[in-house]
């Protein structure tokens, strides 16, 4: 089996729990909703979908305070791409 060098990034910081009643709740859903990757047809991308769900509903924001690049194929590795420090 052919070796793959592990590449990745490592973000070290703290987690923000988001309820919906927070006007940054809008703001990350809308994230959420324009992210490039997501399927347009999938029933939750939206913002009327929003309108749905649950006033329970909860984002949960990463801040973080360090972030990592591994990549295995270089001789340097790991390596810190941003610190808050």
């Amino acid at each position: 089996m052919p070796y793959h060098p592990v590449q990745g990034v490592n973000y070290r910081g703290r987690a923000e729990i988001i309820l919906q009643d927070n006007p940054e709740f809008i703001v990350g859903w809308k994230a959420f909703c324009n992210n490039p990757t997501l399927r347009k047809e999938e029933p939750w991308a939206n913002m009327e979908y929003l309108k749905r769900i649950s006033p329970g509903a909860l984002l949960i924001k990463i801040v973080p305070d360090e972030i990592v690049l591994h990549d295995h194929s270089r001789e340097d590795y790991p390596i810190v791409v941003w610190s808050k420090k």
